[in-house]
Order: structure tokens, then C-alpha cells, then sequence
């Protein structure tokens, strides 16, 4: 029977109709001194096969066997009659954990993982919240300016791994050039609105000839954002001074 297929600490007995003993093999540290002599009642052997052996008659469950610690045992019992007339009883067992070892192992193997990543991934979670929060916070302020009209600092471009993060901020930037383009032609053709009203009343109220050419002169400069300017009057003559 030492070539029968056991787990890690298994073993297998088999014995007679009187219930003796009749051969035995074990695996593991529990049965590494166990050898027990042929045809040993049952009630004269040791933990934990002597609980194994004591077990009801047929069928399979688990059992806690007793011994130095208690454990509890899966077992296997069946009767064979490989000759006529004669019949064996077959007792398989082995301990619970040695079922439960791989999925125990496999539920380890998962929680360490589990925190390796959680290790991973907390530094990486905290600086990417850091990187998002940081852009967040500039794109703010940027808004405060850009309410009051404050175009003194351009916005950064957020670079972060949200891409609606920086889809908003590019949005932003776009609409802060937008704006601050209207403000500028704006505050422009209201300076020129202004220098035309400036002019028409010192045209309305100049006497002189000769001022007022310059007044219309100047103010016609101004207005089309020109360095120099000339003015052509038509004499009677049909001529050009």
C-alpha cells in the first residue's frame, strides 16, 4: 500500500473483520514513528490512527481525532471483499488542513498582493490627487482674474493624467486669449471714440483757420494710428496746396 497516491500527511490502514490491523502507511511528521505491528487492535494504537479507526463503519466525513492537539480529520472508510468470503476494512484519512492548505496559501498569495498594490498604488494615487488638486487650484485663480478683467498672468496649461482636467484647462487658456483680445480691441475703438469726440468739440469751438486744419490734421493721424499725416486743400484754382 506505499504506493497508493496520499496527501502530504495521509495515511491509509487496513484491517480485518475482528478489527486488527492488518498493514498501515502514513506520510508526514504525525507518522514518522508510527509502526505498528501486524494484526494490533484497534484500541491498542496511537493517535491519531487509533480515532480513525474507531470511527463508524463506512462513509466519509470529518472528524476531530484525539491527541496531544486535537484536529480534525477528513476520513474515508469502505469494506472490500477482493476474495470470497473474505472481507477488508479500508480507512483512508488525512487532516482537514491538508485540503484547505492551497486554498489557504491561495488566500495569502491574494492578500499580499492585494497590499502590494494598495503599497503601489497609494503613493501614485496620492501624488496623482496632489497633481490634480494643484491644477485645480491654479485654474481658480486664473478665473478670479480673468473675472476682473486681469490678463497680468497668463494660464498654465495643466498637465495631468485627467483628460478632463486638461481638456478644461486648454479651454481656459483659449477663452482667456479670446477675452483679453475683445478687451484690447475694445478699450482701442474706445480710445478712438473718444479722440473723435475730443476733436469734433475743438473743431466746434475753434475760430482760427489755420488751428483748426491742424486739429482735423492730427485727429485724422490718430485715428488711423499713423506716424505722420498730410493734408491737401483745393484752392479756387483747382490746384492743391
Amino acid at each position: 500500500i506505499q504506493g497508493v497516491s496520499l496527501t502530504d500527511n495521509g495515511a491509509i490502514a487496513i484491517q480485518d473483520e475482528q478489527g486488527r490491523l492488518l498493514a498501515f502507511h502514513g506520510n508526514g511528521s504525525r507518522h514518522a514513528g508510527s509502526k505498528p505491528a501486524p494484526l494490533t487492535p484497534a484500541d491498542e494504537l496511537g493517535p491519531p490512527l487509533r480515532g480513525a479507526l474507531e470511527q463508524t463503519d463506512g462513509g466519509s466525513g470529518v472528524a476531530l481525532l484525539p491527541g496531544a492537539t486535537p484536529e480534525k480529520f477528513v476520513i474515508a472508510r469502505y469494506r472490500a471483499e477482493p476474495l470470497g468470503g473474505q472481507r477488508f476494512l479500508v480507512t483512508v484519512y488525512a487532516p482537514l488542513d491538508d485540503f484547505l492548505g492551497p486554498f489557504a496559501e491561495a488566500k495569502r498569495n491574494v492578500l499580499l498582493m492585494s497590499i502590494a498594490v494598495l503599497l503601489v498604488m497609494l503613493p501614485l494615487a496620492w501624488l496623482g490627487s496632489r497633481q490634480v488638486a494643484g491644477a485645480l487650484t491654479r485654474m481658480s485663480r486664473d478665473s478670479e482674474r480673468l473675472k476682473v478683467l486681469d490678463f497680468s498672468t497668463k494660464p498654465e496649461r495643466p498637465d495631468t493624467f485627467l483628460y478632463e482636467i486638461n481638456a478644461l484647462g486648454d479651454a481656459q487658456c483659449v477663452m482667456h486669449e479670446a477675452i483679453q483680445s475683445r478687451t484690447e480691441d475694445l478699450h482701442v475703438a474706445q480710445q478712438k471714440l473718444s479722440s473723435l469726440v475730443d476733436t469734433g468739440i475743438k473743431l466746434a469751438r475753434e475760430q482760427d483757420r489755420h488751428l483748426l486744419l491742424k486739429e482735423i490734421l492730427f485727429g485724422a493721424r490718430d485715428i488711423a494710428h499713423c506716424t505722420a499725416a498730410t493734408l491737401f486743400l483745393k484752392t479756387e484754382r483747382n490746384t492743391l496746396v
